[in-house]
C-alpha cells in the first residue's frame, strides 16, 4: 500500500503527467528508448496531467503531452508541426523544439529518425510605412497577405502595426489580442506571435526556407467585445533575407543624468545598513570605491519587475527623487503560453520578481524618508532586463528557457538571475542532461553569447542531500545556497528580522565567535550527476526588499511602506547576481573595457568565499566583528525540524559550496591578484573544466590528475604554493586524507600558468563521496601582498569489482545513510506527502563483455515500516532498472543483464511510514551498505 501511495504522490509534483502506453517500436525506429527524463515512466503509469497545465498551456486538452524534442537541427519545427503537434518554441541555445501533442502525434514525432530524445516539459513561469490598412472582428476569417520567398532564403522578418480603439490586454482566462501567423507553402503554421501593445515584430528563420508563396495570416483572437473592430496596418510584403536570423537589437542603456547633486554617503558607516544582507557580502566597500554596477545589463527572469516601485522606476541612486533620471528597466517582455509579448515584463502580480530585482539592483529611494537608503540592492546602478516568465510563481521550463535566450542572445545580458527551478522529482534524475539545464549551460559557455554569468537558485529542498534543482545542475552556472544574515545570528531569536519567529540558531561556538549559518531549507549537493554543487552561498533568510504595487499582498514580518520579507534560495541568488554585476563593473573600470568570462567571475567569488567581508562598524554595542571557522559556515537549527546536525557542526562544501561571497576579496583577486580554476577548452569544456572546484571520479587503487589554471590579473610575478585541507564530514561524505594528494612544488606565475594536482585512491577504499579543499598560498613578489585562495574538492570513489570473471559475489561496497521520504501514517488516506528526500547516489563502471551487474542493499538497522528501492541510471540519466514496482522490501536486490559498457549511477531511496514523530529516524539518517558484483568474462574496469 505504501509503495503505491508514494508513486501516486510523487507524480503529483510533475507538471507534465502523461496518459497511454508507448509501444517499444514503430516500424524500424525504437520509440521507448527515446523517452527520457521520466517520460517513459509517466506514460506507463498513466496519471492525469497536472491541473496547472490548463492555464500554463493555452488550448491545452487533457491527455496531451508537453514535450521537448532534441533534434538534429532546430529547423525541424515545421516537420514536427506536420505530425499534428502544436509547436511552442524552436530554441537557439540547443537543438531542441518544444511542442504539445496528443498521444498519436507524439508517437509520430518519436518515430522520426532525426529525433534524438524526448523529455517532458516541467513546471518551474522599427515601424514601416503601412501600405495595407484594414480592420478585423472576432469570428472573421483571417486576413491573408502574400510573402514571396525565393530559393536560398533563410529568414523572414514581419512588422505589423496595431491601432485598436482600446489597448488589448492579456489574461489567460480572457484573452483579447491580435495574432500574426506565418504559413509556409505546404500550409503549415511555422510561427505565431500575438500583440499586446501596438506592434507585432518578429523574425522566423531556418537553415533553408521552402521557396514559394508563403502567407501572413492576421487573426483577432478571443475578443471580449466581438462587435468592436480592431484596426491594423501591415507594411506589405514581409522582408525576406538570405542571412541567418539576426539577433534582435539590444535595448540601449540610457545615458541621461539625474538633475541635482548626489546625496553621497560613506556606505561602510551608513546606519541604515545594519540589518542588510548586502553588508554580509561586503557590497558597501565597493560602493565607496564608486563601483555600483553602472553600465551592466542584469537580467531578472521571474514573475516580472514592477517598474512603478520607487526603488525600480529609475536610476536615482544617491539622487533620490531627482528629475530626469534614466529608467532602471531598459527592456521587458512576457514569456508565457509559448508566446513572447513585449511590454508585459513590468507587470508583477506575484511579487516574487520585484522583490528579487530590488535585492539585486534596487536604488533604495524608499517609499518614505525613514526608509531612504535602507533597502539597497547589491548593484544599485545596474540596468535591469525584465523577463517575465510566470503569471504568478509558476511557469513551464520551455517558456523559461525561451526568456533566457532572449535575455542573453538578444539583450546581451552581462548577468542573469534565475530564482526559479525544477525541483528534484522521485524516480527522475535532475541533472545536466535535462533540456532546461542543457540550454542554460549552452548560454553560459557558448562563445557566441559572450559567456554571461548566470546565477541560479539551488532550491529549497534542504536539509536533504542531492536535491539541487535544474538548471542549477548545469555545470557552468553559479548555483547559490542560502545563509542566515549575521545580524540575525548575533541576536536572540525574538529580536531578529524574522519578527520573532520561533527557532534556534547556531549563533556562536564555545569561544563566543559568531559563525555564518546555512539555512535549514537550502538544498544540498552534490548534483545527481555526482558533480560538485552548490557553488556559492549568500544571504537568503528574512530578506526585506520591494513589494510589488500590482498585488494586494500585505506586508510581512515587520516590513512596511512597500517592502516585504521573503526567505529562500530565491533571495540568495540576487545577492550573487548583484555581486557578479559589481565584479563586471569593477573589471571594466580597472581594465578599461571588456567583460570577464563567467568562469573567472565565479572563480573569483569562490576562491575568496568563506572569509570575512569587511563590515560596517555599528555603534551602540552591536555586531562589530565576525570570525570564521576554518571551513566556513555552520548548519542552522530551527525548532521542530529534525535537523541532523547541531549548532557546532560545520556545514561543509556540499552545503555551502565555496562559502559565502566576499566581494572586496573577489574584486582584488579578479583585478589585482590571481584567480584559479580547473583548466579546459573554453569553446567546448567538459563538465569538470573551468570550475572553481576540483572534481574527480576514481576507482579504489586508481588515480586522477586535474590540471589547474592560474590566471593573473596584472603583469606582476606571483608565487603560488598548493596545500591540502581535509573536508568536513557529513551524512554521505568523508574527508579526503592528506595522503591521497600529490601536489607540485611552488609554482612561479607570470602570465597564465597551469599546474597539475593528482589524487590517488588507495586500494580497498569504500565507495562514496569524499570532500576536501586545495588551499593556494599566493604571494605577489612585486608588491609583497599575500593571501590564500581556496578550491573545494569532490572525489567520487566508484563501486568496483576487480574479478568480474569469477562472479565471486562480493565486489566492493559503499556505505551511506539516508533519512529518506518519511510520512505519517494518517496521511496514507489522502493525497499528501513530502517529496523531498535524501537520495544517495553511487557510481559504478561496467566494462565491455559483462554478463550481469548484481546489486544488493542491506540496511544498518531494522525498520519494519521501511521500503527501500534501488534505481540504476545510465550515463545519460535514463533509468534502466529499478525495484520500484516490486513489493516493499528492506533488502532490495537488482540484476542488470548484459549492461551496455559505461558509467552507471545507482540511487538508494527509502520511504517509511511513521506512527508518530517519536518514531522518526536517527538524527543522521538510516545507515545502509550497498554492494555490487560484476559477473562475466569481461575486462576489469
Amino acid at each position: 500500500m505504501m509503495k503505491g501511495f508514494r508513486r501516486h504522490t510523487a507524480a503529483l509534483v510533475v507538471a507534465v503527467v502523461l496518459a497511454g502506453v508507448v509501444p517499444a517500436s514503430a516500424g524500424k525506429i525504437a520509440i521507448e528508448p527515446k523517452l527520457r527524463g521520466g517520460l517513459d515512466r509517466l506514460v506507463r503509469l498513466g496519471f492525469q496531467p497536472d491541473q496547472r497545465l490548463d492555464y500554463l498551456v493555452p488550448g491545452f486538452r487533457r491527455g496531451e503531452f508537453v514535450v521537448y524534442a532534441l533534434v538534429d537541427h532546430p529547423g525541424r519545427a515545421g516537420d514536427i508541426a506536420a505530425t499534428g503537434a502544436r509547436v511552442r518554441w524552436a530554441f537557439r541555445s540547443i537543438d531542441a523544439v518544444s511542442f504539445v501533442a496528443p498521444r498519436d502525434a507524439l508517437l509520430r514525432v518519436a518515430a522520426k529518425p532525426w529525433v534524438r530524445a524526448l523529455y517532458p516539459v516541467a513546471s518551474a513561469r522599427a515601424d514601416q510605412v503601412p501600405t495595407v490598412v484594414g480592420e478585423i472582428t472576432r469570428g472573421d476569417p483571417p486576413r491573408r497577405h502574400p510573402v514571396a520567398v525565393p530559393a536560398g532564403s533563410r529568414s523572414i522578418t514581419v512588422d505589423l502595426t496595431v491601432a485598436p480603439p482600446t489597448p488589448p490586454h492579456f489574461d489567460f482566462n480572457a484573452t483579447d489580442f491580435l495574432e500574426a501567423r506565418l504559413v509556409n507553402p505546404a500550409g503549415r503554421v511555422v510561427a505565431v506571435r500575438p500583440s499586446l501593445a501596438h506592434q507585432i515584430s518578429f523574425r522566423y528563420g531556418a537553415p533553408s526556407l521552402e521557396a514559394g508563396d508563403w502567407a501572413l495570416e492576421i487573426w483577432y483572437r478571443n475578443a471580449n467585445r466581438p462587435t468592436a473592430p480592431l484596426l491594423f496596418a501591415y507594411a506589405g510584403n514581409a522582408s525576406v533575407s538570405g542571412e541567418e536570423v539576426p539577433r534582435d537589437p539590444a535595448a540601449p542603456i540610457p545615458s541621461g543624468v539625474c538633475a541635482g547633486a548626489a546625496d553621497t554617503a560613506r556606505w561602510m558607516s551608513h546606519p541604515n545598513l545594519k540589518r542588510r544582507g548586502v553588508t554580509d557580502i561586503g557590497a558597501p566597500v565597493l560602493w565607496d570605491q564608486g563601483i555600483r554596477g553602472r553600465g551592466v545589463r542584469l537580467a531578472i527572469l521571474d514573475t516580472g519587475v514592477d517598474s512603478s516601485h520607487v526603488d525600480l522606476d529609475d536610476q536615482d541612486w544617491e539622487h533620490w527623487g531627482a528629475a530626469g533620471c534614466p529608467p532602471k528597466v531598459i527592456a521587458d517582455a512576457l514569456f508565457a503560453g509559448a508566446q513572447k509579448i513585449d511590454g508585459q515584463g513590468v507587470v508583477d502580480n506575484g511579487g516574487h520578481g520585484t522583490h528579487v530585482a530590488s535585492e539585486a539592483a534596487g536604488t533604495a529611494e524608499g517609499t518614505s524618508d525613514a526608509d531612504r537608503a535602507r533597502y539597497p540592492g547589491v548593484a544599485p546602478e545596474a540596468s535591469v532586463i525584465a523577463g517575465r516568465i510566470a503569471i504568478d510563481v509558476t511557469t513551464l521550463s520551455d517558456d523559461l528557457l525561451a526568456a533566457a535566450e532572449w535575455a542573453v542572445i538578444d539583450q546581451r545580458a552581462d548577468v542573469v538571475n534565475l530564482s526559479f527551478g525544477i525541483d528534484v522529482r522521485y524516480g527522475v534524475l535532475t541533472d545536466r542532461y535535462d533540456p532546461q539545464a542543457a540550454g542554460f549551460e549552452a548560454l553560459a559557455i557558448d562563445p557566441a553569447w559572450g559567456h554571461p554569468t548566470i546565477a541560479v537558485a539551488a532550491g529549497n529542498s534542504g536539509d536533504y542531500f542531492s536535491t539541487i534543482g535544474s538548471p542549477g545542475t548545469a555545470p557552468h552556472v553559479a548555483t547559490i545556497a542560502a545563509t542566515v544574515k549575521d545580524w540575525d545570528l548575533a541576536l536572540p531569536p525574538g529580536e531578529t528580522t524574522e519578527g520573532g519567529r520561533t527557532r534556534s540558531l547556531g549563533r556562536a561556538d564555545a569561544s563566543g565567535a559568531v559563525h555564518p549559518a546555512i539555512t535549514s531549507f537550502s538544498s544540498r549537493g552534490p548534483s545527481q550527476d555526482l558533480l560538485f554543487s552548490p557553488d556559492l552561498s549568500a544571504p537568503g533568510e528574512s530578506i526585506v526588499a520591494a513589494r510589488t504595487n500590482h498585488t494586494g499582498s500585505t506586508n510581512l514580518n515587520g516590513a512596511k511602506n512597500g517592502y516585504v520579507s521573503f526567505s529562500g534560495t530565491s533571495m540568495a541568488t540576487p545577492h550573487a547576481a548583484g555581486a557578479s554585476a559589481l565584479l563586471v563593473d569593477g573589471y571594466r573600470r580597472h581594465f578599461g573595457a571588456g567583460r570577464p568570462p563567467s568562469w573567472l567571475v565565479i572563480a573569483a567569488m569562490s576562491n575568496t568565499a568563506g572569509t570575512p567581508a569587511p563590515r560596517p562598524d555599528f555603534a551602540g554595542g552591536e555586531l562589530t566583528q565576525v570570525t570564521y571557522a576554518e571551513h566556513g559556515a555552520q548548519v542552522q537549527l530551527h525548532t521542530g525540524s529534525g535537523s541532523r546536525e547541531d549548532a557546532s557542526t560545520p556545514a561543509g562544501s556540499l552545503v555551502e559550496g565555496g562559502g559565502r561571497i566576499n566581494l572586496p576579496a573577489a574584486l582584488t583577486a579578479l583585478t589585482k591578484g590571481v584567480v584559479i580554476h580547473t583548466d579546459g577548452d573554453p569553446s567546448a569544456p567538459e563538465a569538470e573544466d573551468l570550475q572553481p572546484s576540483v572534481q574527480a571520479t576514481a576507482t579504489p587503487g586508481g588515480s586522477v590528475t586535474r590540471r589547474l589554471a592560474i590566471v593573473p590579473a596584472t603583469g606582476h610575478e606571483y608565487a603560488v604554493s598548493l596545500r591540502a585541507a581535509a573536508g568536513v564530514p557529513s551524512v554521505n561524505a568523508r574527508p579526503i586524507p592528506d595522503s591521497w594528494w600529490t601536489l607540485p612544488p611552488e609554482v612561479p606565475v607570470l602570465g597564465r600558468t597551469t599546474t597539475d594536482a593528482a589524487i590517488a585512491v588507495p586500494a580497498g577504499t569504500g565507495a562514496g563521496l569524499f570532500t576536501g579543499y586545495l588551499l593556494a598560498d599566493v604571494t605577489d613578489t612585486t608588491t609583497g601582498a599575500a593571501w590564500t585562495l581556496r578550491l573545494p574538492v569532490l572525489v567520487v570513489v566508484e563501486i568496483a569489482d576487480f574479478d568480474p570473471a569469477g562472479g565471486e559475489g562480493h565486489g566492493t561496497t559503499a556505505e551511506g545513510a539516508t533519512r529518506g521520504e518519511f510520512v505519517s501514517s494518517f496521511l496514507t488516506t489522502i493525497v499528501m506527502a513530502s517529496v523531498a528526500n535524501d537520495w544517495p547516489m553511487f557510481a559504478i563502471d561496467a566494462p565491455a563483455g559483462l554478463d550481469r551487474l548484481d546489486l544488493a542493499l542491506a540496511p544498518g538497522i531494522s525498520n519494519p515500516g521501511a521500503d527501500w528501492d534501488l534505481i540504476v541510471y545510465d550515463a545519460r540519466g535514463q533509468a534502466v532498472a529499478d525495484t520500484v514496482n516490486g513489493p516493499p522490501t528492506q533488502r532490495p536486490t537488482l540484476s542488470l543483464a548484459r549492461p551496455t559498457p559505461g558509467r552507471y549511477r545507482v540511487a538508494v531511496s527509502l520511504t517509511a511510514v511513521l506512527l508518530s514523530s517519536a518514531d522518526g529516524p536517527d538524527a543522521r539518517g538510516v545507515p545502509f551498505t550497498l554492494s555490487a558484483d560484476l559477473v562475466g568474462a569481461a575486462t576489469a574496469p
